[in-house]
């Protein structure tokens, strides 16, 4: 006689082959699958924004330099911290120079009075109550070693020099002793100070190699370095770098020139480093149109307006030429080898670029059969660019005949993406 059934053990076989019946196997692992290996490029992800965090510290750092050379008649503003993820946070805060007190003896050696020009206030440090950090042998707490001329004792200046350089990046460096390391610095030990402790998140993470300290003569030297981020090269600034020291006031210090070509391969100007130099227009005119192209854009015809661009068409041939200019106060002072090195990392025209001039000013130009480009530095801080169906001798006779003028056309939007600064 059989045993009749069970009805707790019927229950739970009943349940049991409800949750195999309403799963399939393949979709369900295929899913978790996925969620993970998500889940793991989230991760990646936030790694390489941490990276590219770190790449940009250095732009930073010259940015917040240049931008007490703004027109002074401005009104100073706080400047906003730098938003960033998560990430780069986290890797900000492991290798940050924090707060920490900078011996008397070095407050300032010099005993320059120190101009205070900026009416903004320091942003609140939320970082105070970390302890000191360091790289390797440069730390906020180093002291502003004897300052010679390169004559009087080349290894005592060469050791001022590396320390210049080294130190000036460092975010809670003493505001005096930034001011006695970067040309004209007292001037705006302030300013400095504040935009550098508003950048921290990223700027704290950036570092100084010093490869070789070359004197030229008893005050200025020639200096090749690089942009360390976590004991390697960045991957933004991979070359070595070329840069300068001057001996001024009794100190070494990072020349201007230096931290303005760092600005200027990022779209930044250097206004007060040049106070002499040109306002730049806030348009140019194409005097000179080849036969059989036709102006693509708004009256006033063959006007482009700076920080934008400009298009020509052939409507027999479909040929066609654009035209962009951009403003970066100061940047008509480059000259050589400094201006070719700008237009090829700002204004590539192509690999094999030959150095060319537009009237007695600076120049890149390359021609690929019908087409060509050009890029060249304006005496008036514009930095022009040119390409499409033309040679590059028609480029350049059109670029001669680029005339300023204040007339916009109506409705111009100027691309944003394009930095400029009219006016300065």
């Amino acid at each position: 006689m059989n045993e009749s059934p069970d009805p707790f053990v019927e229950r739970i076989a009943d349940e049991l082959k409800g949750v195999a019946d309403n799963i399939d196997p393949p979709d369900e692992l295929d899913g978790m699958i996925a969620a993970r290996r998500a889940a793991r490029r989230r991760r990646q992800n936030a790694g390489r924004v941490a990276i590219y965090a770190l790449g940009c510290a250095l732009v930073i750092g010259s940015v917040v330099w240049v931008r007490h050379v703004r027109n002074d008649t401005d009104t100073a503003s706080p400047p906003e911290p730098v938003p960033t993820s998560d990430a780069s946070q986290d890797a900000s805060q492991a290798t940050t120079a924090t707060t920490a007190p900078v011996p008397t003896a070095v407050a300032d050696p010099s005993g320059v009075p120190l101009a205070a020009t900026s009416t903004t206030q320091p942003l609140p440090d939320p970082l105070d109550d970390l302890p000191e950090a360091s790289s390797g042998d440069v730390s906020v707490n180093d002291p502003l070693p004897a300052q010679v001329d390169a004559v009087t004792d080349p290894v005592v200046a060469e050791a001022a020099v590396r320390y210049a350089y080294q130190h000036w990046i460092l975010v809670d460096l003493d505001k005096n002793v930034r001011g006695q390391i970067v040309e004209n610095g007292e001037q705006h030990a302030d300013l400095m100070d504040t935009n550098f402790k508003a950048a921290r998140n990223v700027i704290g993470s950036a570092r100084i190699a010093v490869d070789a300290v070359t004197f030229t003569d008893a005050e200025h030297a020639d200096v090749s370095f690089e942009v360390m981020f976590g004991g390697v090269r960045s991957s933004i600034f991979p070359d070595v770098l070329a840069g300068t020291a001057l001996y001024q006031n009794g100190s070494w210090r990072i020349a201007s020139r230096s931290l303005c070509l760092l600005a200027f391969n990022v779209g930044q100007g250097c206004s007060g480093q040049y106070p002499d130099s040109p306002s730049a227009p806030l348009a140019l005119k194409l005097e000179l149109v080849p036969a059989g192209f036709v102006w693509q854009g708004p009256a006033p015809a063959n006007v482009l307006a700076v920080g934008g661009m400009g298009q020509w068409t052939n409507p027999t041939t479909s040929e066609q030429f654009v035209i962009t200019a951009t403003a970066l106060a100061g940047v008509s002072t480059l000259t050589g080898q400094d201006a070719a090195d700008l237009l090829d990392a700002r204004a590539p025209v192509g690999d094999g670029a030959l150095d060319i001039t537009v009237g007695d000013r600076p120049g890149r130009g390359y021609q690929s059969g019908p087409n060509a480009s050009l890029s060249y530095i304006r005496a008036d801080n514009v930095i022009v660019q040119m390409g499409g169906n033309a040679t590059l001798d028609q480029f350049i006779a059109m670029a001669a005949s680029l005339q300023p003028t204040d007339e916009l056309p109506p409705g111009v939007v100027v691309n944003s993406s394009v930095p400029s600064e009219p006016g300065d």
